[in-house]
């Protein structure tokens, strides 16, 4: 598929980043970053490559947006003979994950044995290789070289396994498909832009339409030209199963919300329109084999239901951490007469105190029913505070992974300070502290 460069500067609307990164990761250019403010980069919400970085001496910096939550930091490699072990060697304190490649494909046709045992080489290191074009090669020669490359890469779905995105002339949104539908697939950095619906046809060369590119990289071999299309929640728990074409996808990508094709209608179907029920859109993603499509969705509604028959989703009755925050949040709203809950929403004394009894109850359990039973119990009022104050799961999964993402970390160690005061809460006495 496609890495959409994302041009930064003050005048770019977070709407339109948000768009772009709908397809996964984007690049930024570091350039535009050190001009704008840096401030304005909502790495929490969108998963950025940051590059490109050209000298040792930027590691640092490098690390500083890796910590910042940069999915990964590109940097400018040379694979000259008697430079690139030592390189290697440099990127040692680097995730391999979390590390992009970016090289000049200069001298490959001199030498091609070489530049094969290099992107080996990069495999220890790195888990993405961007190899650049010159401007002027001819596509059919693009295809041969990656073609050449392939077996470099490794074998799919292994740890060390190199994914290839190629950057240079302005791909069309056919060669982009053509290049995705290679095996293994390749994907393509470029310029990139959401279509709206008044918009001018794209020129051949320049940014490309997002939209395009993604369709071309699509299969089907349905007679209608229809594409499955599985739905799911921001958790990934399936909401149904729904048909999409080429113009639901735009018309989806533009609004920001779930669209769809009707088979029964022949139209548009756009969800929530009638019912009330509308989704908004958090990625658009293609299977491994390309031959189905993923809509991943926050459900809203009242109730927030996917399902024709008023349900969350077409498969099974709503259940887990999902039920539990949905539950919490139509309590808040208009809590029955006699809840708890809502009892805790007004009381945030008692709610404290209740949280610190069930942590304390987790920790005293042993077998692991009890250990299962106790952590339920403050699941419940952890998520009551987060719904209390405005929290949702998925809020805290972002940071979860933001945080995974930092290369420098903290020790560690509890605060003495933490547990004295929860002890008074508790009423504990030192003695009483020491043994929990």
């Amino acid at each position: 598929m496609i890495i959409p460069i994302v041009l930064w500067n003050n005048d770019l609307h977070l709407e339109n980043f948000v768009k772009l990164g709908y397809f996964g990761d984007v690049f930024l250019k570091l350039a535009d970053l050190v001009a704008a403010n840096k401030e304005l980069v909502p790495l929490s919400q969108i998963d950025c490559q940051i590059g490109v970085f050209t000298d040792i001496e930027n590691l640092e910096e490098l690390i500083g947006w890796l910590d910042k939550g940069a999915s990964k930091a590109v940097f400018d490699f040379s694979i000259e003979k008697e430079t690139i072990n030592t390189m290697i060697n440099f990127f040692d304190i680097i995730p391999r994950e979390r590390l992009t490649l970016s090289v000049t494909l200069a001298g490959v046709s001199e030498d091609p044995d070489f530049f094969q045992t290099a992107l080996v080489q990069m495999r220890k290191c790195a888990s993405t290789v961007i190899i650049k074009f010159a401007a002027d090669i001819v596509f059919d020669d693009v295809v041969s070289i990656v073609e050449s490359l392939q077996q470099s890469r490794g074998k799919e779905g292994e740890q060390d396994f190199l994914q290839l995105i190629v950057q240079g002339p302005a791909w069309t949104p056919e060669q982009v498909g053509q290049l995705h539908g290679m095996k293994p697939q390749v994907d393509c950095l470029v310029e990139a832009f959401i279509a709206r619906s008044e918009d001018p046809p794209a020129p051949p060369t320049g940014p490309i339409d997002a939209a395009s590119a993604f369709i071309a990289c699509a299969r089907t071999d349905r007679p209608d030209g229809l594409y499955t299309t599985v739905v799911t929640d921001e958790r990934g728990v399936a909401l149904g199963l729904v048909y999409s074409n080429a113009e639901s996808i735009r018309a989806s990508l533009e609004c920001g919300r779930g669209v769809y094709w009707s088979r029964s209608r022949g139209g548009l179907w756009r969800k929530g329109d009638t019912s009330g029920a509308w989704q908004e859109l958090v990625s658009v993603s293609l299977d491994c084999d390309s031959d189905a499509i993923c809509f991943t969705v926050i459900q809203h509604g009242n109730p927030p239901a996917f399902c024709h028959l008023n349900r969350r989703t077409c498969w099974s009755a709503d259940k887990g951490f999902g039920k539990l925050e949905r539950t919490l949040k139509s309590r808040l709203e208009d809590a029955p007469e006699g809840s708890y809950t809502k009892r805790l929403f007004n009381d945030s004394e008692l709610l404290r105190n209740k949280l610190l009894e069930e942590a304390q109850e987790l920790i005293e359990a042993e077998t692991p029913a009890h250990i299962a039973s106790e952590a339920a119990d403050l699941m419940y009022f952890l998520v009551t505070r987060c719904v209390a104050g405005g929290v949702s799961l998925k809020d805290i999964e972002k940071d979860l992974d933001m945080k995974s993402r930092k290369l420098k970390r903290r020790p560690g160690n509890a605060k003495a300070a933490r547990i004295a005061e929860a002890a008074k809460v508790l009423g504990q006495t030192p003695a009483q502290e020491s043994a929990v």
